[in-house]
């Protein structure tokens, strides 16, 4: 089984940072995030874990639709939908 992982966009990651209900508990910046998280990454095999790089505007559409707040939960939420072959909703 593999272990989705709500991937964060260095590019993006202060504005992603500040939309989260959960900022406080976000390192400030992206080197110590991903630090971080190759750490605890680094407990399963390489070859269970598939990284969902999430994009702010779809995180957001995600929660309005389901519920959610975007928070850890939220994220990791929405990396596993994802990887499970979620598609945000557009209407024309």
């Amino acid at each position: 089984m593999a272990i989705a992982i709500a991937w964060l966009p260095e590019a993006t990651y202060a504005e992603f940072r500040k939309a989260q209900v959960d900022a406080n508990n976000l390192p400030i910046t992206w080197i110590e995030w991903k630090t971080r998280i190759e750490k605890q990454l680094s407990q399963f095999p390489a070859s269970s874990l598939v990284r969902v790089e999430i994009k702010l505007e779809e995180l957001q559409a995600f929660c309005a639709e389901t519920g959610r707040r975007m928070d850890r939960d939220g994220r990791a939420t929405f990396a596993a939908a994802v990887a499970s072959g979620w598609k945000r909703q557009t209407t024309h």
